[in-house]
């Protein structure tokens, strides 16, 4: 059986802004084949060959890490803080289930477009749906819709443990945030999407939610090789670098290794 693809155009720079409207959350890949897939999921496929091992996985490098962050910040969450826990999880690199998504266009295409090369691609998915059809998944398994209410208060912490981490997997995407966020999810514009069910691949998940398959929903906008350069132009005029979503001289002297617009005066 042939799994199905999610929709996807070719589209020119030129028309990015055609795609921002204001009702969509975006990432960026630097290769347009790459599929949606978490670093927990690439993990347990390296690591095993699948993902029957995620959920292990999951558990104890959590608990590695709850054990362990006091040594290295006195900025320790509550044990029952599970999406802060996840959050600073995924800021340092560990392993989850966290998908990074941004409410910005401009910065999912600086991070299709920074490096690499080929066609390049900006995921779009409608947060509208994105949040209609989990509260009816949800709803469908007696669970409470608490979680879709967006109001973005310290409660979803609280039901996102009651209606999610302890209730059995089921095949849905959800947008997720913890309640304190922290500098460089703020300053991208940054929001997770959590996969409910880890047995199951990022896609797996998205597709078992009913309209994955309208480009309305979910689309994968296709750029080419020629693009990046224009793009990077673009986005470095807009003030968009790695030194945007990456604050420090670290993201500063990165930012020196990507394409700038002076470069252009060496070879005049």
């Amino acid at each position: 059986m042939t799994t199905r693809s999610f929709p996807e155009k070719s589209v020119r720079w030129e028309d990015l802004d055609k795609h921002d409207d204001g009702n969509s959350i975006f990432r960026g890949h630097t290769c347009a084949s790459w599929k949606l897939a978490t670093s927990l999921e690439r993990t347990s496929e390296r690591l095993y060959g699948s993902l029957e091992k995620a959920a292990h996985i999951e558990k104890i490098v959590l608990r590695e890490f709850r054990g362990r962050l006091h040594h290295y910040s006195q900025n320790v969450p509550r044990r029952e803080e599970s999406l802060r826990w996840l959050s600073l999880l995924q800021h340092h690199g560990a392993p989850t289930r966290l998908l990074d998504w941004t409410y910005s266009i401009y910065v999912a295409a600086y991070f299709a477009a920074e490096q690499g090369s080929g066609e390049f691609a900006v995921w779009v998915v409608n947060k509208d749906w994105l949040k209609d059809e989990g509260k009816w998944t949800f709803q469908q398994h007696d669970r409470s819709g608490h979680l879709f209410r967006g109001k973005g208060d310290e409660e979803v912490e609280e039901h996102f443990q009651i209606d999610v981490l302890d209730k059995a997997p089921l095949r849905a995407v959800i947008q997720v945030n913890p309640f304190q966020l922290d500098e460089r999810l703020t300053i991208q514009k940054g929001v997770f999407l959590y996969p409910c069910d880890v047995g199951e691949s990022f896609e797996g998940n998205l597709r078992a939610m009913k309209g994955h398959d309208d480009p309305k929903n979910v689309c994968k906008l296709v750029f080419s090789q020629d693009d990046r350069k224009k793009a990077l132009g673009k986005l470095h005029r807009m003030n968009v670098t790695r030194a945007t979503p990456f604050p420090g001289l670290d993201g500063f002297a990165q930012s020196l290794n990507v394409y700038h617009p002076l470069w252009d005066i060496l070879d005049s």
